[in-house]
């Protein structure tokens, strides 16, 4: 469970929990990982700000309790790595190819298209978790394709799998969608890509569409943006209690 403490507060719980911790007034933003106790589960660390530094050491703490850490969260920890490396590859079938890279860890993008005549897929990538060459070996690919040359296929035919499921409607990041393609596209489940609160709003929307039809779905943005989740949440909530009178 989060909890925000203020840095600046006198005489109140506030100030009494930071002097617990031996925090001081006005410091800069420290985050601690407590366990039920209040005992720290990681040594307390400064300057840890970023996305990718806080996600890091969420995913630490979570593994110095030995608790699970879910698919998505390590997910997200490497889809905020700052430094990311492109490659653009040929293959026969660009549907294919989003989907078998987009299964790969390490993979944090993928975008079907064209090079001239051809199908390919531009892929965006983690260096220290996979590389180039690897890339290639999955697909089966002797030499890339310089990008300057792409173009992106037209919408319906990106995330193939996704763009024809329920996923559609739920705001993900780039990340998120990558892997839901190639779950979908294989037959495995999805949902393991999306927060609790991700799973919670699919579940309205496939039951939406099971009462109302997929006409419904007009009125919803399809691939909305993670910073929309509250509104789009909001909207399909609206329907789904309208349905179900």
């Amino acid at each position: 469970m989060p909890v925000a403490i203020r840095n600046n507060t006198k005489g109140d719980r506030e100030a009494a929990i930071r002097e617990r911790f031996d925090e001081p007034a006005w410091n800069n933003p420290v985050i601690r990982f407590l366990d039920r106790s209040g005992r720290d589960i990681l040594p307390r660390k400064d300057r840890v700000w970023s996305r990718e530094d806080v996600l890091r050491r969420l995913i630490a703490a979570l593994e110095a309790a030995k608790a699970e850490v879910p698919p998505w969260l390590r997910l997200l920890a490497n889809e905020f790595a700052p430094k990311k490396a492109v490659i653009t590859l040929g293959m026969h079938c660009f549907w294919e190819g989003e989907a078998e890279l987009g299964a790969m860890r390490g993979v944090m993008k993928t975008t079907a298209g064209w090079s001239s005549s051809n199908e390919v897929v531009r892929v965006e990538y983690v260096e220290t978790v996979v590389d180039r060459e690897k890339l290639m070996r999955a697909v089966g690919a002797s030499e890339s394709v310089t990008d300057d040359k792409f173009r992106s296929a037209k919408p319906s035919d990106r995330k193939h799998a996704l763009m024809r499921s329920p996923y559609r409607f739920v705001p993900m990041t780039e990340g998120q969608r990558t892997r839901v393609n190639a779950a979908l596209h294989a037959g495995k489940n999805a949902s393991v890509w999306l927060s609790p609160r991700g799973v919670k709003l699919l579940a309205i929307i496939e039951r939406v569409l099971d009462h109302q039809g997929d006409s419904v779905s007009q009125g919803f943005p399809v691939l909305p943006s993670l910073s929309d989740f509250a509104a789009v949440e909001a909207k399909w909530q609206k329907e789904a209690d309208r349905s179900d009178h």
